[in-house]
């Protein structure tokens, strides 16, 4: 849950109070069983998705009617909730996990004052350089199939007028029994510095052989997720 101006006074004195902590390691989240401790992360993870930080943080867990997960270090605005300790936990991850990806896409002049004050907070605490350049990027793209000297795919024509030799490896198996000049919609995912193609993950066939419209062009193009951080419009917060 994020705590609001709305948060009850004496809830969150509460769970603040029981911030006092004892010896814990990270097996604390797996199922202990303390009514108050804190353990030590380096960085913070769903699913695939991991978040180096900038300095290991300690994360408080404490029980009042439920479990509450939370990290000073990235203040009271995000708190995980449950009745078992290591779902808080992953709620607590959660909670930072989809706030960090709503303001990732979104440049100082998109953002409202509370989330320009979130985000300060966050960049502080993660390593944003290292999240952009070890995560790949997934992006939309429409191209075209050739067989070149084989006899399955071996390269797609992108419509950006660039290419990509294929191994099947890489590509779903409904792409191999594609066929020669076949357009195609695919998820592609790309590696963020190079730009180098990693895996195809997903293809829909487009039915017509002719090069799709402009005005699809356009629409798929404008529809694409914006890869570049910006760069001059950040507020970076002072050092201390």
């Amino acid at each position: 849950m994020f705590l609001s101006a709305q948060t009850p006074i004496t809830a969150t004195a509460g769970m603040v109070q029981n911030m006092q902590a004892g010896a814990h390691d990270e097996e604390i989240m797996r199922g202990g069983t303390s009514v108050t401790g804190k353990v030590l992360i380096h960085k913070v993870s769903v699913g695939s998705t991991v978040y180096e930080l900038m300095r290991p943080i300690q994360v408080n867990h404490s029980w009042e009617e439920a479990w509450f997960c939370w990290a000073q270090d990235f203040g009271f605005i995000y708190v995980g909730q449950a009745e078992a300790l290591s779902k808080a936990y992953e709620n607590w991850q959660e909670l930072v996990h989809a706030d960090f990806q709503r303001l990732y896409r979104k440049r100082s002049f998109e953002m409202t004052d509370a989330e320009r004050e979130r985000w300060k907070l966050l960049i502080t605490v993660i390593d944003v350089l290292n999240y952009k350049q070890t995560t790949p990027l997934s992006l939309r793209e429409i191209g075209c199939i050739s067989y070149g000297k084989k006899a399955y795919p071996t390269r797609i024509n992108w419509i950006n007028a660039r290419y990509d030799m294929i191994s099947l490896a890489q590509v779903p198996p409904e792409l191999a029994e594609c066929k020669p000049s076949q357009w195609i919609e695919a998820i592609v995912k790309r590696d963020p510095v190079t730009n180098r193609l990693i895996t195809i993950d997903h293809i829909e066939k487009i039915s017509s052989l002719h090069k799709p419209s402009s005005s699809r062009l356009r629409e798929d193009w404008e529809s694409l997720p914006k890869a570049e951080l910006p760069q001059s419009e950040w507020e970076w917060p002072d050092s201390a």
